[in-house]
């Protein structure tokens, strides 16, 4: 049977050590730690996986690559009376995943987008590349578009479609559709 854009390009990155050349992939993971932390891309880097969790190639809706590092959690020593065991600097592994951490780190940095969904792109030595899709919660721009409206619209069905359309393991980082209402 034959197969379609996307599921070559969702077959591609079920395995990219595979299905991309080495030196190929080295030179861009070089090439991305290079870049701002925060870089705005014109396209999704993959377009199936940007497609199914809401990017829509619309005005209002950009795509951002982000970088964050990656390890374990970073904690200082504490200089109090306890047992060395209890000083708790090594072996922590922080309660958010990187995913979440990167989404955040973006919202905070860009105040006027919401965060739509993100997806793991690549990782190497020292950080982990997660690109995300973003809306701008502008009445102007969303309201001819109703399935982008409605992820901000802040009535009760607007509320069950947000959880609907973004089932996430990390809801609880999204702000509230319920502060846009228009």
């Amino acid at each position: 049977m034959a197969q379609g854009l996307y599921q070559h390009v969702r077959q591609t990155w079920k395995r990219p050590n595979d299905a991309l050349p080495h030196m190929y992939r080295q030179t861009r993971m070089a090439q991305w730690r290079r870049e701002p932390v925060n870089c705005r891309i014109e396209r999704p880097t993959r377009l199936d996986a940007a497609r199914s969790l809401g990017y829509k190639a619309k005005q209002g809706v950009v795509v951002i690559r982000t970088r964050i590092r990656r390890g374990g959690l970073r904690k200082g020593k504490i200089h109090m009376k306890r047992k060395p065991s209890k000083a708790g600097i090594k072996k922590i592994t922080m309660a958010k995943n990187t995913q979440r951490m990167a989404e955040e780190r973006v919202a905070r940095h860009f105040p006027n987008l919401e965060v739509l969904n993100s997806y793991w792109v690549g990782q190497d030595e020292w950080c982990s590349i997660v690109a995300g899709a973003f809306a701008v919660p502008s009445p102007l721009v969303l309201c001819k578009k109703w399935a982008l409206a409605m992820r901000f619209h802040s009535g009760a069905d607007g509320v069950e479609f947000w959880q609907k359309a973004f089932p996430s393991s990390h809801k609880m980082s999204r702000s509230s559709p319920q502060q846009y209402a228009f």
